[in-house]
């Protein structure tokens, strides 16, 4: 976690006047805040400040920070504080994953209204108070006791309410709204007589039969409320501060002078000292667990105020907030508090980054009270929509819902129990609006089945990209519409550029639907973006006006830094060269690599009609080729139907899709175009190709022994007329044969050899011989989009895609080491830029990965990742494999990643001689293909103009159809033993349930008659409670993209030769030596 942090946070922070952003952000009426402060001045509440922190260790801070921000809560007035302060030292927040990180904050603003308890505490803290004229009479104890019994006993009402068993008898012949109305009105009597003037004394016989009346009612209240927590189901987060509250209320009432004077009891409880009634409600505190679910705010405390506990805590206080929004589905953003000292600072974070003030908050300067207190009332009591949960979401409540009638409620209303939640993050349900059109108040809702993917729900600057499996609502909102149609919805809802050059998916395909490619029936933003742009000053940001100056951060925030005012405003990019940090992070994205510029995002929200599994999902060697062919075609679909370059092919966008229902029965299918570019623009025929007469001629004379027609012919065509381009294509044929005595001559003895390569360069195999090339560019729709139009910065240079799986020329970028280069045409300055030759070799890469890490069907993991290489020696087959599949796609130095690639283009022997014995046997069918495929790779990209450009995606796709019909031919998957065909049918099967499950729903799918398979705690395609190795059922295997491509449960890098050193890229022995 610490990782991202750095990954994210670098450039994408800045620092703004605290005016500002208290003013924008945490906006609290001044009047209220003038008033809590003149109220906590005058009960000593600067003095409490003043001697915050208490010497020593840091875990004495904690308290007494809870403590004052507990009294400024109850200084609202009316208004109802929705949360309240706590630490819990001892123990980390618990969460729905066990997986989840085990970081604890020093001190939370979490939900829950303890009001009742706190007021309870102020009755007997007043009471055991050495000032005898802070002791309230027996009058003022019976009004406050009374009114805190109304308040806790309203609370609950709601509360219980919701309950999946509701009594009654509650809501017939006895509700306790009834019960606190005739409380309040005694009260009120109490009051009234209080008022009148006289004195205790003179009215003592009417002061006896009203408070009798107000503490007999507010008893048989708080046996009512006994009732209700009996029935309610333990360990639940907020049943247990509903328990906790009743037991402050019930010591109060036993402690009371009043209560004890009029002899009154409560189930018999017996009567307890003042003393021991306020130790016995401070104890009560420690004891409710607190959840990720519901901190509105953590807080990270250092005892002192010094650069390194600023650096350590900022960065700590940062994987809090992380925490805070994975654990928060419907979380748009996080707040956050450091305190150094008596210092205490304000962080701020959405999916745009990081943002704190210029200032610090004094916490012992009185100057600077009013501001604490401003901050500490805002997280207590402002609007929860206004604190960054989502207004658009809301969590269906599992425990009380029935299949014919589904019940929703935002999760931060008071009556949601843990019971609500599913049993994980990805069973948990929730309604999700998407809106018919931009700002639209008008739109559909729909309900999630299970969580395909959220492994991005924690990324602090980026897409945070969720997926989950949906189905619409009816518009009653209890119900689910059933189309009959068979097709399952997915809905996905990611932070996306809201500038207007960056196009939404729906906006990139259009209407018609494209062979192989994501059907997508909207993608729509939501709600507010997070800052302004310079296209659009008008439209409401979450951030206001706020830009702010960039600050510095490594490793955490600098002090001095910190108390400097930038001096260089934020600046809002269109450049592609600034993408996303998520699974999809690159190098200028990185800490290591260039700076990133601060981008506006919007939360957008996509429908989509396309559903499968991710590819290593396959069931045989014919689905597998078969995936990757379809997915090609649904490259070249969208590369020339629509102008648009995926950039981001990946073990989890390139997926295996049923048709028709029919599990065995598939096609690939390409989706998410997150990265995605576009262009109008096309590549066209030269309009001043030379003719031919005088292209054959000027080769004549280059070339004497250049007589044969038909070959001049082929060139003329491929150069497209260029004589100059035609003579580097025959000295690249010469040089394949050794006959290239220098840079411009040849050896014209061995012009046959020469003429024979040439034609080998010109075939266009594995295309048919018979394929006419000057009848397919006849077509202007076959001519492939042009990049090089568009403004080079914007196409250059761009690190787009998932980094195990990007071309060499992409990570660099720089093109492939190349004998001439300037047959190509799609470089500047020798940055290419990213077209549909580097998609397809993202597939390649793909194949290839799945072959190393996969022992067979349904995403069989080799055992040797379970294994921990125990030599160090590349003759050890564990740590040969494990060396190759670190070197080549999980190393966290994608630099490295990408000169193993470069060397395998280099030295392609290589891959035949070290990286295919590697493979798992069930792959041996395909070794010939890997080759194949890896030598057109390199064999175009030598070539790679436009023509060759036009023409590498059908190269692929015949060489793929060749490879289908060879398999099919030899029946190699029918051959496969039992085993094997055993995942392949275990395969099958989970499939079914996994559709069986949607089908069904919101009925009940008994996950025990599941089929069950493997799947490893590395890819999230599986529960997040999975473990390597370890069995879990099929309906809890979440087919989704993975964040990392390679088994986590691998041994320690550190075992890897090379690892350690940036010459391990200069070490290679073909890839031998890696």
């Amino acid at each position: 976690m610490a990782r991202r942090v750095e990954d994210e946070v670098p450039g994408n922070f800045r620092i703004v006047d605290a005016k500002l952003f208290y003013a924008t952000l945490l906006p609290v009426d001044n009047a209220l805040v003038d008033d809590a402060t003149t109220r906590f001045l005058n009960n000593k509440g600067l003095r409490e400040l003043q001697a915050f922190p208490q010497q020593g260790l840091e875990v004495n801070m904690y308290s007494p920070y809870v403590n004052i921000s507990n009294k400024i809560s109850r200084l609202l007035g009316n208004l109802k504080p929705h949360s309240h302060w706590i630490t819990r030292p001892n123990n980390h927040p618990k969460s729905l994953d066990e997986d989840s990180s085990v970081l604890r904050p020093d001190v939370a603003c979490a939900l829950g209204d303890m009001t009742a308890f706190f007021a309870a505490l102020d009755v007997l803290e007043s009471l055991t108070s050495r000032d005898k004229g802070l002791h309230p009479s027996f009058l003022a104890q019976a009004q406050k006791l009374g009114t805190i019994v109304a308040n806790f006993a309203e609370g609950q009402d709601e509360y219980y309410r919701s309950s999946p068993n509701p009594d009654p008898n509650k809501q017939n012949n006895d509700p306790i709204t009834h019960q606190v109305a005739e409380l309040r009105g005694h009260i009120d009597s109490l009051k009234n007589l209080h008022g009148s003037g006289s004195s205790e004394g003179e009215i003592g016989e009417h002061l006896h039969d009203r408070l009798q009346e107000v503490l007999t009612k507010g008893k048989s209240l708080l046996e009512k409320i006994d009732e209700n927590i009996k029935r309610s189901p333990p360990n639940d987060p907020t049943q247990e501060l509903q328990t906790c509250t009743r037991d402050a209320v019930r010591y109060l009432y036993q402690s009371l002078p009043v209560v004890k004077y009029y002899g009154l009891s409560i189930g018999g409880l017996r009567p307890i000292g003042v003393r021991t009634g306020l130790n016995r409600i401070k104890d009560l505190e420690r004891i409710a667990t607190l959840w990720w679910l519901r901190i509105v705010v953590p807080v990270e405390m250092k005892p002192t105020f010094n650069p390194k506990s600023v650096q350590v805590g900022s960065a700590q206080l940062l994987r809090y907030m992380r925490l805070v929004l994975r654990n928060q589905l419907d979380r748009r953003f996080v707040f956050g508090i450091l305190i150094c000292g008596h210092f205490m600072r304000v962080f701020f974070c959405d999916r745009s980054g990081l943002l704190t003030t210029t200032e610090w908050i004094d916490l012992h300067n009185s100057n600077d009270t009013k501001t604490f207190v401003h901050v500490t009332l805002a997280f207590s009591s402002l609007d929860v929509f206004k604190l960054g949960w989502d207004e658009t979401m809301k969590l269906r409540l599992q425990s009380v819902s029935s299949p014919s009638t589904l019940d929703f409620k935002y999760s931060t209303d008071p009556s949601v129990r843990l019971e609500n939640y599913g049993s994980s993050s990805y069973e948990t349900q929730w309604a999700i609006f998407v809106p018919d059109a931009k700002e639209s108040k008008t739109g559909k809702w729909y309900v999630t089945v299970r969580a395909l993917s959220l492994s991005e729900a924690e990324v602090m600057a980026g897409r945070a990209t969720l997926v989950w499996m949906v189905k619409e609502l009816n518009e009653d909102w209890h119900t689910v519409k059933e189309d009959g149609s068979g097709v399952v919805m997915v809905l996905k809802s990611a932070w996306n550029r809201a500038d207007a050059l960056f196009p939404t998916e729906k906006e990139l395909l259009g209407e018609a639907p494209l062979e192989h490619v994501v059907d997508v029936q909207c993608s729509v933003p939501v709600g507010m973006k997070t800052l302004q742009t310079s296209d659009d000053q008008q439209s409401p940001a979450i951030r206001g006006t706020i830009l702010g100056n960039e600050g510095m951060w490594e490793k955490g925030l600098g002090l001095e830094t910190a108390r400097q005012k930038g001096k260089r405003k934020a600046s809002i990019g269109d450049s592609e060269e600034v993408g996303d940090v998520s699974s999809h992070r690159t190098l200028a994205q990185r800490r290591d690599g260039t700076q990133s510029t601060l981008i506006s995002r919007v939360l957008t929200r996509t429908v989509m009609r396309t559903y499968g599994w991710p590819i290593k999902y396959f069931k045989d060697r014919v689905e597998l080729v078969t995936t990757l062919r379809d997915n090609v075609i649904g490259l070249q679909s969208l590369y020339y139907q629509r102008g648009v370059a995926h950039r981001d092919a990946s073990t989890g966008n390139v997926i295996i899709s049923a048709v028709d229902g029919e599990v065995a029965n598939t096609q690939g299918v390409l989706i998410d175009l997150d990265h995605a570019k576009v262009t109008t623009a096309r590549c066209q025929r030269d309009a001043d190709m030379e003719g031919f007469g005088p292209f054959r001629l000027s080769l004549k004379t280059l070339f004497k022994s250049f007589q044969d027609p038909d070959l001049a012919s082929k060139l003329w065509r491929r150069c497209q007329g260029d004589a100059s381009r035609a003579m580097i294509l025959v000295q690249l044929s010469a040089s394949h044969v050794k006959a290239l005595l220098t840079p411009t001559k040849i050896d014209n003895s061995k012009w046959d050899d020469i003429q024979k390569e040439l034609r080998s360069i010109l075939s266009l195999s594995p295309l048919d011989l018979d394929f006419d090339i000057e009848s397919h560019f006849s077509e202007g729709m076959n001519w492939p989009p042009s990049w090089m139009s568009s403004e080079p910065r914007r196409n250059t240079g761009v690190k787009t895609g998932t980094p195990p799986f990007m071309s060499y020329e992409v990570l660099v970028p720089h093109h492939y080491p190349l004998s001439y280069p300037s047959l190509r045409t799609d470089l500047v300055d020798s940055r290419p830029v990213h077209g549909a030759i580097h998609d397809i070799e993202s597939l390649y890469w793909i194949f290839l990965y799945l072959c190393l890490t996969r022992a067979g069907p349904g995403g069989k993991r080799r055992v040797e990742f379970d294994e921990d290489p125990t030599v160090f020696d590349m003759d050890d087959p564990v740590t040969k494999l494990h060396t190759i599949v670190w070197r080549l796609f999980d190393n966290p130095k994608h630099e490295h990643i990408a000169m193993n690639k470069r060397n395998l283009f280099v030295d392609p022997a290589s891959l035949e001689n070290f990286l295919i014995p590697a493979m798992h046997p069930y792959f041996g069918p395909l070794h010939q293909l890997l080759i194949d495929w890896w030598s057109l790779l390199r064999s175009s990209y030598e070539v790679y103009d436009d023509i060759e450009q036009g023409l590498i995606h059908m190269k692929v796709i015949k060489l793929l159809d060749n490879a289908i019909e060879d398999l099919k031919k030899r029946q190699v998957d029918e051959l496969d033993g039992d085993e094997v065909k055993l995942w392949a049918k275990a395969e099958l099967e989970r499939r079914q349930a996994d559709l069986e499950r949607y089908r069904r729903f919101p009925y009940s799918y008994d996950s025990s008659l599941a089929p069950q398979t493997i799947v490893e705690i590395s890819s999230l395609a599986a529960s997040p409670k999975a473990a390597p190795g370890v069995r879990v059922p099929a309906s809890k295997v979440t087919p989704s993209s993975p964040g990392s491509p390679t088994p986590s449960g691998r041994p320690m890098k550190r075992r890897h030769l090379g690892s350690g050193g940036a010459s391990e890229s200069s070490q290679l022995d073909g890839l031998g030596g890696m």
